[in-house]
This record gives C-alpha cells, structure tokens and sequence, in this order.
C-alpha cells in the first residue's frame, strides 16, 4: 500500500512532465489531471486490495485447518506391527487371550 501511495504522489509530478512533452501546455494540464486523479485512485485501489487479500486469507483459513487436520489424523504407520494394530481396533482387544482350538489327528 506505502508503494501505491509513492506512485500516486510521484504520479502528480511525472504525468505533467510527460504530457507537456507530447502536447505543450494542453497536454501538460492533462498530464496534471492524470496525475491528480492517480493521487486519489492508487491510494483507494491499494486499500481495496488490502482488504481483499486479507478476507480471501480469512475465508481460506478453515479449508487449510481442515486439510491440516486430516493430514495430522491420517498419519500413515510405521511398521507392520503398528499397521496391525491400527486396523484391529477396540474390538480385538482381547486377541492376545484366544486360543487355537484346533484338533490335530495324528
């Protein structure tokens, strides 16, 4: 925004100059109508900006928390052991206590 505002204010200076150059006195008075109406604009278009940018980081603000979060619960395991263990879940907690019942004939 502070460059915006520099522009604008060397605007009032340099316009004027570049219209004198190609049209005299007629194109100066342009060149200082320019450069009066960029000392309003720039300045306003730079706040504009400012808030925009600000409200679309607000708005992004949840979807990247969500994707951050997901990434954090989605963690992928280490090892076979821990895969193991993550897709048993609670309701093999007694898994260690079973016994084979199989008979063997011999």
């Amino acid at each position: 925004m502070l460059g915006k505002v520099f522009s604008a204010v060397a605007g009032v200076i340099v316009e004027p100059v570049k219209g004198a150059k190609r049209g005299g006195i007629k194109g100066g008075a342009k060149g200082f109508g320019k450069g009066m109406l960029g000392l309003v604009c720039k300045p306003v278009k730079g706040t504009i900006d400012l808030v925009t940018q600000t409200t679309r980081g607000i708005s992004n603000t949840p979807k990247t928390m969500y994707v951050a979060m997901n990434r954090m619960i989605k963690k992928k395991p280490r090892n076979a052991q821990s895969a193991q263990a993550a897709t048993v879940g609670e309701e093999d907690e007694d898994a260690d206590d079973r016994v084979d019942h199989t008979i063997v004939c011999e």
